[in-house]
């Protein structure tokens, strides 16, 4: 209801395609069209007052595209792989009082196999075995490759 009022329209409270929850379902792409004809009479800051002072919950959305968003708030950090190169990854999200957080460097697809294994007791002979079986993917020698460069 303050919805409609704010926007000038207290006849939409007596239209049948918006009168119940069910109704503005069927009628959606209606109401919505309805809406977004009224909301291009004004800007951003213009509705935004409006809304609040109709005590209508509203919020402006960013022009910001959302990666560069992330970038801004800090919520992807730029990280470089020395196998796939640049990209975006997210920070440590929770923190413990008793610990600092983490956030060690990814790794590419088996680049800790063969350590994990060798750790586990298998020598180097087992470790071949299973890779070139199909086992098991080391990407352990593209990794010191492409980081050796």
């Amino acid at each position: 209801e303050a919805l409609a009022r704010a926007l000038g329209h207290p006849e939409w409270l007596d239209d049948e395609r918006f009168s119940s929850a069910a109704a503005r379902t069927v009628h959606d792409a209606e109401l919505v069209a309805a809406i977004g004809d009224e909301l291009r009479h004004g800007t951003t800051t213009e509705w935004d007052a409006r809304f609040l002072a109709a005590d209508v919950a509203a919020a402006p959305v960013s022009d910001v595209p959302l990666e560069q968003w992330f970038e801004q708030e800090g919520r992807l950090l730029p990280e470089d792989h020395p196998v796939f190169g640049p990209f975006w990854r997210a920070p440590v999200k929770v923190e413990m009082s008793d610990h600092s957080p983490r956030l060690d460097p990814v790794c590419g697809l088996g680049e800790h196999s063969r350590a994990i294994l060798e750790e586990l007791g298998y020598d180097d002979d087992a470790v071949g075995d299973l890779v070139a079986h199909g086992i098991v993917v080391d990407g352990s020698a593209a990794v010191s490759i492409e980081a050796s460069r």
